[in-house]
């Protein structure tokens, strides 16, 4: 399934089709280019769906507990580039989505889809009359500052994920926990594999 795209993708629908009657959801403001457009809108699905699926079928295999997750990213070599990490592993495009919406009283909050403690977020942004936001960071420490507008909608920025197999191996670990899975291995520590 196609979560999001830049472009209207033709899809041919057929009788008896696998998909037929799952439809696509995407949006015409892609999250990759939200630093480059000044927002974007997110889909609704979940970017952890197969990761708590695959916890969810360790879980259902009678694994109670772990003692680390290794993620094998050798399957091609990662690729780092200025906006944007091309891997082997992806977890939400290699982006962390971060939501800020103006609240009551002049609070201001930030939040991040997928939730998780990999990531330390700060928030210095208030509100004013107008809306300018930056997000800086220093490896895992990501700091989101400025202004936004008191009658704001929320506006959705990005962040690229530096680590992808740390990250997704984060995520799983998280997941495990969540479904009743004791991992001793700390979820932000660094991937084993690499």
């Amino acid at each position: 399934m196609v979560r999001s795209c830049w472009w209207r993708p033709v899809i041919p629908i057929w009788e008896g089709a696998p998909w037929r009657g799952e439809g696509i959801n995407y949006t015409d403001e892609d999250h990759s280019y939200a630093l480059i457009q000044g927002g974007c809108i997110l889909t609704s699905e979940d970017p952890l769906a197969g990761i708590d699926s695959l916890a969810s079928q360790i879980n259902g295999s009678g694994m109670r507990s772990v003692e680390d997750v290794v993620v094998d990213d050798t399957l091609f070599e990662t690729v780092e580039m200025d906006e944007f990490v091309i891997s082997p592993i992806i977890i939400n495009d290699n982006l962390l989505d971060i939501m800020v919406r103006p609240g009551a009283d002049g609070e201001v909050s930030v939040t991040a889809r997928p939730s998780t403690d990999f990531f330390t977020i700060r928030n210095e942004v208030v509100t004013s009359d107008a809306t300018n936001i930056e997000i800086t960071a220093s490896g895992r420490d990501i700091t989101v500052r400025g202004q936004i507008a008191e009658e704001s909608e929320q506006v959705n920025l990005t962040h690229t994920v530096r680590e992808p197999a740390a990250f997704a191996r984060a995520l799983l670990i998280e997941s495990l926990v969540g479904h009743g899975i004791d991992v001793t291995s700390s979820a932000t520590g660094g991937n084993p594999g690499t």
